[in-house]
């Protein structure tokens, strides 16, 4: 028995796809993006003069198949005292298992291991210091992507994290608002997830971006196989079940 399930199962228990990145389903071989790495410029010229040649660079974006998937099984036994209920809840914690390690990879994936290259792995990404968190400091994180001409659309950061950005005030006036404040930071949505590690030593994370910019590349529907007859698990009437899911970004 093979039972396909819509990427919808998968991606309700992700907070990546929440944030606007972009999904490219049913993708057969491997798919070359084009990816601007320079512009044209302009100039000013006098009356007569010509222009200067000039033309924008490309560059591309590889996405190739990695599969993630997780294996178990059901005794026969459970089977048969169970309700129906037993089987929606095996799908359900699968579909949350291979979800949270995509989640998990589209930040912390590092192309090594089979995984994709998630966002702290990506060469080029700015960095800045928040080890005292002010509201001077969130400022200056915010004015490195502008200086990119990146306009960010959500901060992301650790559930450690988000409780010193919600006890911290921008200043010490009066009524004053606190950096987390109402789901926003800087006026940004914020969003909380434990799938963002907290840093060795430290409260956690934050991360600014236009998360629109990821790319999500999917061959297939995520596939869950019920196998009665596998070594092992026939001898005892179990049935052994395994979820694939394949995907890059």
């Amino acid at each position: 028995l093979v039972r396909s399930r819509g990427l919808g199962d998968v991606y309700k228990r992700q907070i990546v796809k929440s944030l606007g990145a972009r999904v490219l389903p049913g993708l057969r071989g491997d798919t070359v993006l084009p990816k601007q790495t320079a512009s044209a410029a302009a100039y000013w010229i006098a009356e007569g003069a010509a222009l200067t040649e000039s033309s924008a660079t490309y560059g591309s974006v590889r996405l190739e198949p990695k599969h993630v998937g997780a294996l178990s099984a059901l005794s026969r036994q459970l089977i048969q005292q169970a309700n129906p209920a037993v089987e929606q809840l095996t799908r359900d914690d699968f579909a949350q298992v291979v979800g949270l390690a995509v989640d998990k990879a589209l930040f912390h994936g590092t192309a090594v291991a089979n995984q994709p290259v998630g966002i702290l792995a990506t060469s080029g990404i700015q960095t800045a210091a928040l080890g005292t968190l002010t509201w001077a400091a969130i400022v200056a994180m915010l004015e490195k992507l502008g200086l990119e001409n990146v306009t960010p659309n959500a901060i992301v950061t650790h559930a450690k994290a988000a409780t010193k950005l919600q006890t911290t005030l921008k200043n010490a006036a009066n009524g004053a608002e606190y950096l987390l404040q109402n789901g926003r930071v800087a006026e940004l949505p914020a969003y909380v997830t434990n799938q963002l590690d907290a840093v060795s030593g430290v409260l956690g994370r934050v991360i600014a971006g236009d998360f629109s910019q990821i790319v999500i590349g999917e061959w297939g529907a995520t596939e869950i196989l019920a196998n009665p007859y596998a070594a092992g698990y026939y001898e005892k009437g179990d049935v052994q079940i395994r979820i694939l899911h394949t995907m890059d970004a």
